[in-house]
């Protein structure tokens, strides 16, 4: 499974989550451009942000740390917090950390929408065949 393969997994079978955002605006890499509306709101996007072997036998990886951003759009900056509080549950319950924190702040491209972004990473045992 890939890291924003597990990510979404997660956070479309939390509960607490799915109460503040539609499942429906959950994505994984792309925003399509009829989904970014106010009305929509809030939005959620995935994107994975690095993948690197964290430790190593005989010079061969045997675990890679991933990271995967979590970025999230809103008008209201308190649905965003809700957001943010609930992802930092849910995720470290699922042994991912939060590992880079991006203040709420209006996105440049979006400009109706407050955005948050958050990196959370997490580290696996792997095998090289």
């Amino acid at each position: 499974m890939i890291p924003t393969d597990e990510v979404y997994s997660i956070l479309m079978n939390d509960e607490p989550l799915l109460a503040l955002v539609n499942k429906k605006m959950i994505f994984s890499f792309f925003i399509p451009e009829d989904d970014k509306k106010v009305e929509k709101s809030p939005i959620v996007r995935l994107n994975e942000v690095g993948e690197v072997p964290s430790s190593f036998a005989s010079n061969v990886p045997c675990s890679m740390t991933w990271a995967v951003q979590i970025s999230a759009w809103s008008p209201e900056t308190s649905i965003l917090i809700a957001v943010q509080q609930r992802l930092d549950k849910v995720m470290l319950q699922n042994g991912w950390i939060m590992a880079r924190n991006y203040p709420i702040g209006q996105d440049p491209d979006m400009t109706e929408f407050m955005m948050l972004a958050r990196v959370y990473q997490t580290t696996k045992i792997i095998t090289i065949d």
